[in-house]
């Protein structure tokens, strides 16, 4: 479906003196960028994961020439547009270290890239992720008919345990949550209690604690999803507060924006501790002052564990096409 489809903006697969060139749609939401690969890359599989799969064993490569210099850099933020036979289309990402399972901010720029370039009569779009099934909305401008605003529903969010490890020899406290991977969740006055860190530390410093949080995390707990055994490490890290939040993942990357999932892990951790009821909402603000608005759809569940369904807000911003070799 989405081969098919993104024919009327270029070739699948152009090839230029003998090198396939890969077509790449840039965005950003809130400040942060995503990268959508649109064409240059044949997936072997029939569901979205095994595509997925033969793109880390085959194709990584590809990720690495888009995040690093001098075609990308360790901050660039990557995803896979490809065909879903139950969907709209599927969507896949990565980064300069991994392979995330879900994205929010990349997904709401997918929904930009479709809603203008591929199906501009549309209003809406499920989108199979390795997370599972979400579903996005779009506002258009009435004078241009573009994509304005979109609004994404996860899957799911839900706070799994509390836990405490040791950072730079200080106990610190937070709790683990989960949105098609886990966040080690901290909040700002326990990290400025320890002597770690404040609002008013440099970047710099907080991409540092936050990384040395993963590590410890991923060292000191056992984390286990309780229906997708192979979801079993700690990939990010937010240090919160009441309206914003850091954010922190990838190779040593702090998120531009408030963040898709980090609102939602937000959401999810309020909702957990009855401080956010279905219905309700938060205005989430990034480092550069942008904001995302979340609310609680409903609740779920994820296995044994309580779970909510949030929804995003947020503006996308379509920056250009790009053909790398």
């Amino acid at each position: 479906m989405a081969e098919r489809r993104f024919r009327n903006i270029g070739e699948y697969a152009r090839e230029d003196k003998g090198e396939t060139l890969v077509e790449t749609v840039d965005s950003h939401t809130g400040g942060e960028v995503t990268r959508i690969i649109i064409g240059g890359v044949t997936l072997a599989g029939d569901t979205l994961l095994e595509k997925r799969a033969d793109f880390m064993a085959k194709h990584d490569g590809v990720r690495l020439a888009l995040t690093r210099e001098p075609r990308g850099h360790r901050h660039m933020f990557c995803a896979v547009i490809t065909e879903d036979k139950k969907t709209d289309y599927g969507l896949f990402f990565m980064d300069a270290a991994r392979y995330p399972l879900m994205c929010g901010h990349g997904t709401i720029g997918s929904a930009k890239t479709w809603g203008d370039l591929v199906d501009p009569a549309c209003r809406s779009v499920r989108i199979a992720t390795p997370s599972g099934v979400v579903h996005a909305e779009m506002d258009r401008d009435e004078a241009t008919g573009r994509v304005s605003w979109v609004s994404l529903v996860l899957d799911s969010a839900f706070r799994d345990e509390g836990f405490v490890i040791v950072v730079r020899g200080q106990q610190v406290a937070g709790d683990l949550v989960c949105v098609g991977g886990y966040f080690a969740m901290v909040a700002m006055s326990e990290l400025e209690c320890a002597g770690l860190l404040t609002r008013e530390s440099s970047h710099e410093d907080v991409v540092r604690l936050g990384m040395e949080v993963i590590a410890e995390a991923n060292r000191q707990l056992r984390v286990r999803h309780p229906t997708r055994a192979s979801v079993c490490t700690v990939d990010v890290t937010e240090f919160y507060w009441k309206g914003g939040s850091y954010v922190v993942y990838g190779d040593h990357h702090l998120d531009r924006s408030p963040c898709g999932t980090g609102t939602s892990a937000k959401m999810a951790l309020l909702h957990n501790r009855g401080q956010l009821a279905v219905g309700e909402s938060v205005c989430q603000e990034g480092p550069l002052g942008t904001t995302f608005r979340g609310t609680i759809i409903r609740e779920t569940t994820v296995g044994d564990k309580m779970a909510i369904v949030p929804k995003i807000e947020a503006l996308p911003i379509l920056l250009g096409n790009t053909a790398s070799s």
